[in-house]
């Protein structure tokens, strides 16, 4: 009811019927539409977006660049999809990220650079004592792979409970310091 009233689709009507829907919308809840395919500009003309829910739907495969306009969101939920891969850039684009959910999915690997977009020192000001999320437990995840995350002055929490992964190394997070090279 919420996707019908800020004008979005619910299940069984067409969500490229919104492809460059320009919006000032800082919320967009999409969750439960049993949505497969996001098309590549769907967001694109929604610069004020902050928070968007996809959450429990059926997508496999995000667009390349499909998060590059909305620098301004922070609340990402794409839990319980059947998503099998990051694209590099999905997640790096400027993008002020504070709690990404990517649970319940089925990523196998954590691709070069992926999580790499996150706060540095400079950039946080203020928000510099606050926490950023992302939420990957539930995936059968063996891999990740170098500089898959950086940190930043911000504290950021990866979440990688019940996974298939049997060890991280540190190389995969850049920003650490003082640490051994495998946790």
């Amino acid at each position: 009811m919420i996707a019908r009233s800020l004008g979005w689709r619910t299940a069984g009507e067409n969500i490229d019927i919104y492809r460059g829907y320009e919006s000032t919308t800082t919320y967009r809840g999409l969750q439960n539409n049993q949505l497969k395919d996001l098309p590549q500009d769907i967001f694109s003309k929604n610069t004020q977006l902050g928070h968007l829910d996809l959450h429990n739907n059926q997508l496999k495969n995000l667009p390349q660049d499909i998060f590059s306009k909305n620098t301004k969101l922070e609340y990402l939920d794409l839990s319980y999809n059947a998503i099998e891969y990051l694209p590099q850039s999905c997640c790096n684009h400027g993008n002020e990220w504070k709690i990404l959910f990517l649970f319940g999915n089925r990523l196998k690997n954590i691709p070069y650079r992926a999580f790499f977009n996150v706060y540095t020192d400079q950039e946080a000001g203020e928000e510099a004592d606050k926490e950023q999320i992302i939420m990957l437990s539930d995936n059968p995840i063996e891999t990740i792979e170098p500089e898959a995350f950086r940190v930043g002055a911000r504290h950021l929490l990866i979440y990688l409970l019940r996974t298939k992964l049997k060890r991280l190394n540190l190389n995969s997070v850049i920003g650490l310091g003082g640490l051994d090279s495998q946790l």
